[in-house]
């Protein structure tokens, strides 16, 4: 390495003079030579690389999940290449908490209508569908008074504020399923 930038030293917790003059094998950045491996070699045939996700460990032996960009250059007469990175291993673990939930609500035994503030639907698990006898599609196409006529337009506003304000609401509903059957 001949330089590294303070984001990069405070990412994988080095000072600047423990990888500068290194190479990544030597400070042991890459988990996976393999990866490592076939990233240089992407980077050697295209002259740049944009956006390639790879694992690669602090010094704590922490591993980070980042997008790397390289583009090799001449430095002195020297092939190099610059490599900048964008940390996204807390994006990635909420994308995985976010997949995780979404299949435990479409799973769950309940029927679940996600609701905006206009009645609409904008979400639906399987069992509402299954229930209701409409697709996700269809449903996501309606409002609340659609498949429950009893529950009048003007009172939903104050419905949506009380619910605000609560945090959660319990009540009962009625809902008509698509074939017409009453469920409470």
């Amino acid at each position: 390495m001949v330089d590294a930038n303070d984001a990069a030293c405070q990412l994988f917790a080095y000072r600047k003079e423990e990888v500068v003059g290194r190479t990544t094998q030597q400070i042991g950045i890459w988990p996976s030579t393999e990866a490592r491996d076939r990233y240089l070699e992407l980077l050697k045939r295209q002259g740049s690389v944009r956006n390639v996700e790879v694992a690669l460990r602090s010094k704590s032996g922490e591993i980070r999940q980042c997008l790397l960009s390289s583009e090799l250059i001449e430095l002195n007469g020297k092939q190099c290449s610059v490599t900048v990175g964008d940390d996204i291993t807390e994006s990635k673990r909420l994308e995985r908490a976010l997949r995780l939930t979404q299949f435990s609500v479409d799973r769950a035994v309940e029927a679940i209508l996600w609701l905006d503030p206009n009645a609409r639907i904008f979400s639906v698990n399987d069992t509402a569908c299954r229930m209701l006898d409409y697709s996700r599609e269809q449903l996501m196409a309606m409002t609340v008074h659609d498949i429950d006529p009893n529950f009048p337009v003007e009172r939903w506003g104050t419905h949506w504020n009380n619910l605000k304000q609560q945090g959660a609401l319990t009540f009962d509903a009625t809902f008509w399923s698509r074939c017409g059957l009453v469920l409470q």
